[in-house]
């Protein structure tokens, strides 16, 4: 091929892609991207918990007296129960309905959210720990099958890039104002 007519090809070719991924955008309903905008917002809020256990550890250590094992013991309990439970509860995703999942896991999570603060005892927050781990272990696979409904195929990588920029958005922007409080 020589120069004008690679030239030409690429002209040509652009304006095809071009044109494909306007009847992309064109075929997904209105609704996807309001769902789209929803999941990166609770991806952003799901990695901010992560982070505020850690800016509340020491404090947390000296409150309900606990030594650095047992505050591993804490994170410890988070991940065992969030890794069991994104491979059993996660293969769910496919076969059940995803937004009923998502509804139920996110109550979960809210409620233990809220209820963490109010701990007293290493057990108390080991459980709550444990529990939120199981309610936030199958959401990837959740939020990976609900955007796989929403989106035609052709965008289902834009939609969960879109989703995986919120978890590392939502850290990026919280760490330095949570520090600032």
């Amino acid at each position: 091929m020589r120069g004008g007519d690679l030239f030409r090809f690429q002209k040509r070719y652009s304006l095809i892609q071009y044109r494909v991924g306007e009847i992309i955008i064109q075929n997904t309903p209105k609704y996807s991207w309001i769902i789209l905008l929803f999941l990166v917002l609770v991806a952003m809020i799901n990695q901010i918990d992560k982070i505020i256990i850690g800016l509340v550890s020491v404090p947390l250590m000296k409150e309900l007296h606990l030594s650095p094992s047992q505050w591993g013991l804490v994170g410890s309990s988070f991940y065992l129960i969030f890794t069991l439970t994104s491979i059993l509860l996660g293969g769910m995703a496919d076969s059940k309905n995803t937004k009923k999942m998502f509804i139920w896991l996110s109550w979960i999570w809210l409620t233990v959210q809220f209820a963490t603060p109010f701990v007293t005892s290493l057990s108390l927050l080991v459980l709550t720990r444990m529990i939120l781990g199981a309610g936030e272990g199958p959401a990837a696979a959740v939020v990976t099958a609900m955007l796989g409904k929403w989106f035609p195929k052709e965008r289902h990588g834009i939609s969960y890039a879109t989703v995986l920029f919120g978890t590392m958005i939502g850290p990026a922007i919280a760490s330095p104002l949570l520090i600032s409080l």
